[in-house]
């Protein structure tokens, strides 16, 4: 019970901070204007989703002549680079008792992100004959999950992100042939 109650008020006082922007502001007048609980998180949720998907953009973004192992490397990098709260709305997302079309929204709207970047970037390569003419959507979504399962692993399960970095060179240059 503590141990659960210690981990919501944590949460909590993360949200309340993130949407004041100003620890001095009183939790009282928040949850007046809030109600509930819920519509605290999603306020939360909304805003940092705002947040998070630029800078998933921003991560994402390519040069028109950025070449394909250093695109997916810089990409790879850069999402390791993102801090702990980068990743607090889909914890949050994950560990609430919001219904399961909400979850799917918040996770579809970050795989779409991604992937569209990614989708981008290969058609591109395609366009000027860097790559073969490949499906670039499969080629896209296969990067997304070699991404997103080293993340799962690192912010779910606490896998050292320097052995992920290690790894992630083996699988960019065997991706790329180089």
């Amino acid at each position: 019970h503590s141990s659960r109650a210690r981990h919501l008020g944590k949460k909590v006082k993360w949200a309340l901070e993130s949407i004041t922007m100003n620890k001095a502001s009183g939790g009282v007048t928040i949850f007046r204007k809030f109600k509930t609980k819920k519509n605290l998180i999603e306020t939360t949720q909304e805003k940092y989703m705002k947040k998070l998907l630029g800078k998933l953009e921003r991560n994402f973004r390519f040069k028109e002549d950025e070449d394909v192992e250093e695109y997916l490397k810089s990409s790879y990098y850069g999402i390791l680079k993102f801090t702990e709260d980068d990743f607090n709305l889909i914890k949050i997302a994950m560990r609430e008792n919001i219904n399961l079309s909400e979850k799917t929204m918040l996770i579809s709207m970050i795989t779409d992100t991604i992937i569209n970047k990614l989708d981008e970037f290969f058609k591109l390569q395609i366009q000027k004959k860097i790559i073969k003419n490949i499906n670039s959507r499969a080629i896209s979504i296969m990067c997304f999950s070699l991404i997103f399962q080293s993340l799962v692993l690192w912010q779910i399960y606490g896998i050292e992100p320097l052995r992920l970095v290690e790894d992630g060179d083996s699988w960019v240059v065997s991706f790329c042939g180089t």
